[in-house]
């Protein structure tokens, strides 16, 4: 695996762990919740706003999710090959 797609890897996992902290650091929700609590949270806003059924709000909160990890992925691999051309 190359290198900028580890670093691609760290940064998804650094953006969604940045979702869950927003979403969920005013809580008593304990650390190991968190996941699934930024889930039900994306959803409820979305059924809440747009007044979708449930099934859609929960389907656009994981298009949601998977959306910010994708664009941290490509985010950190554009920044590490930015990075490498610079070094040489």
């Amino acid at each position: 695996m190359s290198t900028d797609k580890i670093v691609g890897i760290l940064t998804a996992a650094i953006a969604l762990v940045g979702l869950m902290t927003m979403l969920n650091s005013g809580t008593s929700t304990p650390l190991a919740a968190w996941p699934f609590e930024t889930l039900q949270g994306i959803a409820f806003s979305i059924g809440w706003l747009s007044g979708v059924p449930a099934v859609l709000a929960y389907l656009l909160a994981v298009i949601v999710i998977a959306l910010v990890a994708f664009i941290g992925y490509k985010v950190g691999q554009l920044v590490w090959r930015g990075l490498s051309k610079l070094r040489g």
